[in-house]
């Protein structure tokens, strides 16, 4: 598992390189150039390079899932496929090592996007206007915001990982298949994921039969307080969690019975 682990995070290292590169190369001009705007030319390019970074952020993000998805199926199904199945490792341990550099991977693509949007707008201006922001909307909505945004960084954390994991299922399973594999791989790996969203709408309508406040919110205009959303956070946090533990064994389950090798 150790040497199949490095030998997947070596290999997507070297390809997110150049994504990590870029990302800090434009947060240190955006940072620069804000610092610098004293001109309307200067805070034009100042937005400019905002805009390109903003963009470059969330593209690298969004290719560490394209390029698992891709690597995965290159590896047990492409051209790679012969010589990954001939190694001497069970199969459990092939879909795992490749899940859990998945896993890693998106963490440190996310902790570093963080980094990046700290250096490109942490000025002590900027934490003084979020301070006075989160007070004003605690004293609005008499409630801390803490917890909140807390949870609204956890839900994002295991939806994503709900996806990456609903892709490698839909992969799996749409192998299975003679014709049509890349398709059936996609609507699989859709199913999963929307069956993920539904479990979760399930188990909101479920816990607003015992909370009036998210029924009430769920079904009238009334506009929705802290409490209520961060208590939703928490239950999509651990349905999310759930639903990707369940989805991982899934496609395991099916990974272990066999594969068709194009």
């Amino acid at each position: 598992m150790k040497k199949l682990l490095k030998y997947e995070l070596t290999f997507m290292a070297k390809f997110l390189m150049i994504y990590y590169i870029i990302t800090l190369l434009l947060a240190a001009l955006t940072r620069l150039f804000f610092a610098v705007a004293t001109t309307t030319f200067l805070d034009i390019v100042a937005k400019i390079f905002q805009g390109a970074f903003i963009s470059v952020a969330i593209t690298t993000f969004i290719n560490v899932l394209m390029r698992y998805w891709s690597r995965f199926r290159n590896n047990f199904y492409g051209d790679e496929a012969y010589l990954t199945h001939t190694l001497p490792v069970k199969k459990g341990t092939l879909y795992a090592s490749k899940v859990l550099g998945g896993v890693i991977t998106m963490f440190v693509t996310l902790l570093f996007i963080i980094a990046c949007v700290f250096l490109a707008y942490g000025t002590p201006e900027n934490f003084e206007w979020i301070r006075n922001t989160f007070t004003s909307l605690e004293t609005a909505f008499n409630s801390s915001l803490g917890a909140f945004v807390a949870f609204v960084c956890v839900a994002f954390v295991v939806q994503s990982l709900t996806l990456m994991t609903s892709g490698f299922l839909g992969l799996v399973i749409g192998h299975r298949f003679l014709r049509s594999k890349i398709g059936f791989s996609v609507l699989f790996g859709a199913v999963a994921y929307t069956l993920a969203q539904l479990l979760l709408l399930v188990v909101v309508l479920i816990i607003g039969a015992f909370n009036g406040e998210i029924m009430t919110m769920l079904t009238s205009n009334q506009g929705a307080t802290i409490d209520a959303l961060t208590t939703i956070l928490i239950a999509g946090s651990i349905t999310y969690f759930l639903a990707c533990i369940g989805i991982y064994w899934l496609g395991d389950y099916f990974f272990k019975k066999g594969v068709n090798v194009d």
